[in-house]
């Protein structure tokens, strides 16, 4: 099976096999950092703040006010969306503790010693 390159814009064309079996699309992601105007880069603005972003200074600075951090690939972004969901999981299963425990406290002695029997 031979490789192919081509842009985002052209991920659904993928060529035919020449021996007529399927092809399957990979895509690879390309690394690297950002670069700017004084590396040969280009500016951008912000999807986060909306400010110009003209720096790598400017882009850390950006990153840190708005609570965001750089893209680190799909198994790693997939990892910290699990890693979100448990500590968020958490702290709700912490609250609802608190909360029994509360209204526990509340109840008559005669209705705890029901419950606990």
């Amino acid at each position: 099976m031979g490789e192919f390159y081509s842009s985002i814009a052209d991920r659904h064309k993928t060529p035919k096999c020449r021996c007529g079996g399927k092809t399957q699309l990979v895509i690879s992601p390309v690394m690297g950092r950002v670069m700017f105007p004084a590396a040969g880069g280009q500016e951008y603005i912000s999807p986060a703040s909306g400010k110009a972003i003209t720096s790598a200074k400017a882009r850390r600075d950006d990153l840190a006010r708005t609570g965001c951090r750089p893209y680190e690939g799909f198994q790693q972004e997939s990892k910290e969306a699990a890693r979100r969901v448990a500590a968020d999981e958490k702290k709700s299963d912490e609250k609802l503790e608190a909360s029994v425990r509360k209204a526990y406290h509340q109840l008559s002695p005669e209705k705890r010693r029901h419950l606990d029997g």
